[in-house]
């Protein structure tokens, strides 16, 4: 469904919205973002490797899409068998055994705890398709997800949602983007400081290239400097410069509470202004360009992330989607890396340079 503007093309070029609200179920003859809509699915099966503080999110995301857990653990065995009563769901202490035992449609990582490092390639081979909460790989030297058969997604990712691909598809009508500014928060129980990183880094390279040079710094509930990625905890910022004429700013924290993305793009034609379900641009006089509210029926309403949890798993498992392009893990994990020196040195570092160095 799209709440709000209905936008109007004409060729290649965006006339301003008309002002009218429309249901696109009841509209199937107007061509719209709804082809993009995942088809109603019946119960798909889930293997869940959790900890105890994600019962709340499994139980949002049970109502915002047919899941069926057959089976679910956690690295604590007492949990496991608590979720499994919770949820009446198959126990499971080994997560790489249930992969391999129990059929499934998809497996929900959304924890890395209690995986052995050694066992990931093997789980995520078995797996039928991997959604996770957490970025799979350790640090830039990570060779975890090489040669891996079966898709794995770190999900929600913004490059997924239906205002960044909105954005895309009228890429070329906003002008040369010069400045981009991405905000991304929630509480640690909804994604790691450093999955939060990670989708920023992501979005900004998506908008503006390659990061060239990057000075971050981090504060938060403690003031040690972290010695690896899964360390990041708190709140960062970051300010990036690319080859390029453009800049962008990055403030992601997994202290913030309530669930939030925001992205803002400066172009030479306007501002435009995203989160998970809108978008705006607005020309340099300030008029409206665009506007649109993207919402999805099919997850009744739930509260992010657990309804964007639920939009993923539908277009993994819907078969008339193309496959997704694949995820740009090795320059991402550079930027990351980058990240962490950065704010133990305070000074600039080059991600790039980083990673020609981890190559040598």
């Amino acid at each position: 469904m799209i709440i709000g503007e209905f936008r109007l093309h004409c060729g290649s070029a965006l006339r301003r919205p008309s002002r009218y609200t429309v249901d696109m179920a009841e509209q199937p003859s107007i061509e719209t973002e709804s082809k993009d809509q995942a088809a109603p699915a019946s119960a798909r099966r889930a293997i869940i490797w959790c900890e105890a503080d994600h019962a709340d999110l499994i139980d949002e995301l049970l109502l915002a899409t047919p899941l069926e857990i057959v089976a679910i653990g956690s690295p604590t065995t007492a949990t496991a068998a608590e979720l499994s009563t919770r949820f009446d769901a198959e126990k499971t202490d080994d997560v790489r055994q249930a992969v391999h035992n129990i059929g499934h449609d998809v497996l929900l990582l959304l924890t890395p705890g209690g995986i052995v490092r050694d066992e990931r390639k093997t789980i995520l081979d078995r797996a039928s398709a991997t959604l996770t909460l957490e970025p799979i790989a350790e640090g830039i030297s990570d060779a975890a997800l090489e040669g891996i058969k079966s898709p794995v997604w770190l999900v929600p990712a913004m490059r997924h949602s239906a205002p960044m691909r909105l954005l895309e598809d009228v890429r070329e009508n906003i002008g040369a983007v010069r400045s981009v500014n991405v905000m991304m928060r929630c509480r640690a129980s909804r994604g790691s400081l450093y999955a939060r990183l990670t989708d920023a880094i992501d979005t900004v390279e998506r908008l503006c290239g390659p990061i060239e040079l990057l000075d971050a710094a981090m504060s938060g509930p403690t003031s040690n400097q972290p010695e690896t990625l899964r360390e990041f905890h708190g709140h960062i910022t970051v300010n990036a410069r690319f080859a390029q004429n453009c800049c962008a700013s990055i403030h992601v924290s997994d202290c913030g509470g309530a669930w939030a993305r925001g992205v803002t793009v400066l172009t030479d034609k306007g501002c435009v202004r995203m989160t998970d379900h809108d978008l705006e641009w607005v020309d340099p006089d300030g008029e409206v360009m665009e506007q649109t509210r993207f919402d999805r029926s099919g997850a009744k309403g739930i509260a992010a992330p657990a309804g964007l949890l639920a939009d993923e798993i539908d277009a993994i498992l819907d078969p008339r989607r193309s496959p997704r392009e694949p995820y740009p893990l090795a320059s991402t994990l550079a930027v990351c890396e980058a990240v962490r020196l950065s704010i133990r040195t305070g000074q600039g570092e080059s991600p790039r340079k980083l990673q020609q160095l981890i190559r040598a």
